[in-house]
C-alpha cells in the first residue's frame, strides 16, 4: 500500500510501502468483518419486511433505517479501503461519488441514534403523548429530515468543488481520500465549525434523554430500565461513530510525533474501531436484546423447518384438490405451531396458543397464533389460490365459488361483493364476553367505543347512558323490566 499523509502543508508528502502479506491480511479482515455485518444487518431487514407488525411501531422504522443505512455506510467505506490499498489512484469523479456516499451515510448514523433516544424519552417520561407524538407518517418525515440535514453539511462540499477546480481535475487520477479530493481552505472551516455545532447538539439531546429515563427509571419498572440500559448502548454506539469526527484532528496532531509504521498501524486499528465495528452494535442492540425481534429473527437463523421433508412433502399437496383434506390442514397446523415453538412437539395450534398464552415471560395478546378456526379458513383460501395457480396453463379449469372457501358474500341485494371469512365460532365464551364493558360516557355508535372495534355487542357493565349497540334480546329484556318497574310503581302510587 502507498499511504500518503500531509499536514498543514500539503507539498509535504511521505510515502509508506508495506508488504504484500500485510496488504492481503488487512484486506481479508476488513471484508471478512463487512460481509459478516451486511449478512446479519440484510437478516434484520428482510425479517422487519416480512411481518407487519414492525410497521406499526416507529421505533422499528427508525431503527431499520439506521441499519440500513449501516449497510450502505459500511459498503461505501470498504471500496474506499479497498481502492486506497489496491489501486491507490482512481477516478476524481468516481471517488467525489463513493466519498460523498460515505459522508452522507456516516452523517446519518448520529442524528439517527439521537432521535431513537429522543423516542425512548417521550415513550417513557410522556406515555400518554407517545401515541400522538411519534405517529408513523412523523417518523417518515425525521427520516426525510435527517437526510436533509446530513445533505446541507456534506454537499456544500462538493458544490465548492465542482465550482472551484478546473474539469480535468474530474478526469484526473488521485488517492481517494475526503482531504485529497476536497482540500479548498474554506471547506476545511466549514467542516471545523459544523462539526462542532453537530456534536454539541446530538451530545445535549442524548445527555438530556438519558437524565429524564435515568430519574423515571427510579420510580417505574422493568421498561423505564430497559430503556435506560438501550440509551447507555446508544451513547457507546454514539462515541464510536463520533470518533469519526475526533480522530482527522488528532491525526494532524500526532502525525510527526510518531514514526510512520507505527502511524499506519495505528490508522488501520482506528478504521476497524471507528468504521467497522459501531456498525455491528446495532444488530446485537435490537436483534438480541428486543424481545419481538428476537422470536422472528430465530426464524431466519434456524435450520429445522427447512430441513424438515415432512413440512417440504405437506406444501406439495397444496392445490392439487379444490377442498380441504383433514391430512393436509393436520400438517400445515403442525407447520404453524413449529413457527412460534421451533423446540415444542405440540402440533394442535388450540393447544399451541393456550401453552404461549400461559408462558411465564408473557406475550402481547397479537403474538399469540390464531384460533384453530381462523387457521382453517386461513388454509381454505391459501388452498383455493395455489389449486387455480396449479390450473394456470389449463384452457378454462372449472373453478368453484370461493364462497365457503375462506370468503363469504357480503353488501346488500345489488351490491354483494366477496368479503374474507375471518372466523365463524364465536370470539370468546359467551359467559366471558357478558363481563366485556367499554368505558364510554355517551353512546356507543362510534369506532372509538371498544365494542363498537371489535363487532361486539354492549353489555350491562358498559358505562355509556344508552347502549344503542346492546342486542335486541338485552335490549327488550331490560325495557321489560323497566315497564314492571314502573307498573309496580304506579301501584305503590294507588
Amino acid at each position: 500500500m502507498n499511504l500518503s499523509s500531509y499536514g498543514n502543508n500539503t507539498s509535504s508528502v511521505q510515502i509508506f510501502i508495506e508488504s504484500f502479506s500485510a496488504v492481503v491480511t488487512k484486506c481479508v479482515i476488513v471484508l471478512s468483518l463487512g460481509l459478516i455485518i451486511n449478512f446479519i444487518n440484510g437478516t434484520l431487514v428482510h425479517t422487519f419486511r416480512k411481518h407487519e407488525v414492525f410497521y406499526l411501531e416507529p421505533r422499528y422504522i427508525l431503527f431499520i433505517h439506521l441499519v440500513v443505512n449501516d449497510i450502505i455506510q459500511l459498503t461505501a467505506t470498504i471500496h474506499l479501503f479497498v481502492f486506497a490499498y489496491i489501486f491507490n489512484k482512481v477516478n476524481a469523479a468516481f471517488c467525489c461519488f463513493i466519498i460523498t456516499i460515505a459522508i452522507l451515510a456516516t452523517a446519518n448514523t448520529p442524528l439517527n441514534l439521537a432521535v431513537m433516544s429522543l423516542e425512548r424519552y417521550i415513550a417513557i417520561c410522556l406515555p400518554l403523548r407517545h401515541a400522538d407524538l411519534c405517529t408513523i407518517k412523523r417518523t417518515y418525515i425525521v427520516i426525510g429530515w435527517i437526510w436533509t440535514t446530513t445533505s446541507l453539511l456534506a454537499l456544500p462540499d462538493l458544490f465548492i468543488t465542482v465550482e472551484t477546480q478546473p474539469p480535468e481535475f474530474f478526469y484526473s487520477a488521485i488517492v481517494c481520500q475526503r482531504d485529497f479530493l476536497f482540500r479548498h481552505p474554506v471547506i476545511l472551516q466549514k467542516r471545523d465549525v459544523s462539526y462542532i455545532i453537530y456534536l454539541v447538539g446530538i451530545w445535549m439531546t442524548l445527555f438530556y434523554t438519558y437524565l429524564k429515563v435515568f430519574f423515571a427509571a427510579k420510580t417505574a419498572g422493568a421498561d423505564a430500565k430497559k430503556a435506560r440500559n438501550t440509551i447507555i448502548l446508544h451513547s457507546i454506539q454514539l462515541l464510536l461513530c463520533m470518533l469519526t469526527y475526533i480522530y482527522p484532528f488528532l491525526t494532524k496532531a500526532q502525525l510527526f510525533s510518531i514514526p510512520l509504521s507505527d502511524f499506519v498501524q495505528l490508522h488501520f486499528a482506528a478504521y476497524i474501531i471507528i468504521q467497522i465495528l459501531p456498525r455491528l452494535i446495532s444488530p446485537i442492540l435490537y436483534g438480541l436484546r428486543d424481545r419481538t425481534f428476537r422470536q422472528y429473527l430465530k426464524q431466519y437463523l434456524q435450520c429445522t423447518l427447512r430441513r424438515n421433508e415432512t413440512f417440504c412433502e405437506t406444501f406439495k399437496k397444496m392445490g392439487r384438490d379444490w377442498t380441504l383434506s383433514l391430512e393436509l390442514y393436520e400438517g400445515l397446523q403442525e407447520f404453524t405451531c413449529k413457527l412460534y415453538s421451533s423446540k415444542s412437539r405440540i402440533t394442535n395450534i388450540s393447544e399451541m396458543r393456550y401453552a404461549l398464552f400461559c408462558a411465564k415471560k408473557g406475550i402481547e395478546s397479537w403474538q399469540l397464533p390464531p384460533c384453530s378456526d381462523s387457521l382453517r379458513k386461513h388454509c381454505l383460501r391459501a388452498n383455493y389460490q395455489s389449486a387455480i395457480w396449479r390450473r394456470c396453463l389449463e384452457n378454462n379449469p372449472e373453478v368453484p365459488s370461493p364462497v365457503e372457501h375462506g370468503w363469504s358474500r357480503a353488501g346488500q341485494e345489488g351490491d354483494l361483493h366477496l368479503s374474507v371469512d375471518w372466523i365463524s365460532v364465536p370470539t370468546g365464551p359467551q359467559a366471558v364476553l357478558e363481563f366485556l364493558s367499554c368505558p364510554c360516557r355517551r353512546d356507543c355508535v362510534t369506532q372509538s367505543c371498544q365494542c363498537v372495534a371489535n363487532n361486539l355487542a354492549c353489555t350491562d357493565l358498559c358505562h355509556a347512558r344508552q347502549r344503542k349497540n346492546q342486542k335486541d334480546d338485552i335490549a327488550d329484556e331490560d325495557q321489560s323490566y323497566s315497564s314492571d318497574d314502573d307498573d309496580d310503581d304506579d301501584e305503590e302510587f294507588d
